[in-house]
């Protein structure tokens, strides 16, 4: 984790994914340090990207979340997202067909079928896939292996009564939101994802009961997580599920991007 300096802007980033390929992503948070009349006034959000850079020559992937309104960070493309931040509640579910549980090893074919799957569905129009579908899914599946670290993540799968694997979950820490890390981590739902064939049967549901339990198991004080704007199946989900969304900006940086060298 590290935490940058910016006048009016509290920021934080964090090592994100995690893989016996090297493969890594950097992800950072910046909201505004001062809430009130003033904050239009505050001072722009720098450029991130340079300096981040910097620090971790490996990142290949740098996305930057902006919740609050600001300027263009230069060389980044814009993704208009709803942002969504919610203290882990129980969530009741009533399908008795679905079981939810932690991913086993014997699971891996399944989930990354369904993951690919996913993914090509939820790259934003105008985005490379950065990393080739084996390496993203090694990635992931990597950051469930050293489990109870930030930047570390559990992935549920939701199986039927047959024990076929109907979809999945991934849940990661995030550090405290506050720069002195005197709050409680946070949890990231990094994806959520449900088989073609098994659409409107609650599995959705059920995947997201279990992640609340686990979030507050965990003691997690806040669940957060972003949804395209234009992914209206996804908005429609969480929004019947009593979630409210914030519009906030995702920023991502193209890998090619010019590292800083001093």
């Amino acid at each position: 984790m590290d935490v940058l300096d910016g006048s009016a802007w509290a920021t934080t980033s964090c090592t994100w994914l995690h893989t016996a390929r090297g493969v890594t992503a950097g992800w950072v948070e910046a909201r505004l340090a001062r809430k009130g009349p003033d904050s239009q006034a505050a001072s722009p959000l720098p450029d991130l990207s340079a300096e981040l850079r910097k620090k971790n020559p490996d990142w290949r992937l740098l996305r930057l979340v902006l919740h609050d309104e600001g300027p263009e960070p230069l060389g980044a493309k814009r993704f208009p997202v709803n942002f969504f931040s919610v203290e882990p509640r129980p969530l009741l579910h009533e399908s008795q067909d679905v079981s939810v549980s932690l991913a086993t090893e014997e699971d891996r074919s399944a989930w990354q079928h369904l993951y690919v799957e996913y993914r090509a569905a939820q790259i934003p129009p105008g985005s490379l896939p950065y990393e080739s579908d084996e390496a993203a899914a090694d990635a992931v599946w990597g950051m469930s292996l050293r489990r109870q670290l930030p930047g570390t993540a559990d992935i549920l799968v939701a199986r039927g009564q047959d024990g076929a694997v109907l979809g999945a979950a991934t849940v990661a820490r995030l550090p405290a939101a506050d720069a002195a890390g005197a709050s409680a981590p946070r949890g990231y739902l990094g994806d959520l994802f449900v088989s073609p064939t098994a659409h409107c049967k609650g599995v959705g549901r059920a995947l997201m009961a279990e992640v609340m339990a686990r979030c507050k198991e965990m003691g997690f004080s806040e669940l957060c997580w972003y949804c395209l704007q234009s992914n209206e199946k996804a908005m429609s989900f969480y929004r019947n599920l009593g979630f409210v969304p914030t519009a906030a900006t995702v920023w991502q940086y193209p890998e090619d991007a010019p590292s800083a060298s001093g």
